[in-house]
């Protein structure tokens, strides 16, 4: 499987994990040194656990959340 499958799969993983509400296996499928990007706030959120605790504390009905970018930190 190349790169961008691998990608499209674990972002497909990611929106039927949310859609079930199963939080553990949606945080699973992040990199410790994942970086989530939300352009509508301007947020960005870097590590697993930050990005966890973050869409854990939000009081928001989720469906299909997908993270426009994860990738290793390289600040």
């Amino acid at each position: 499987m190349d790169a961008d499958s691998r990608i499209r799969t674990s972002v497909e993983e990611h929106w039927r994990a949310s859609e079930r509400g199963d939080v553990e296996a949606e945080h699973a499928l992040y990199a410790a040194d994942a970086m989530v990007d939300c352009p509508q706030s301007g947020e960005r959120f870097w590590g697993s656990g930050t990005i966890a605790a973050q869409r854990g504390g939000h009081p928001a009905d989720r469906h299909c959340v997908s993270p426009t970018t994860a990738r290793p930190r390289t600040r």
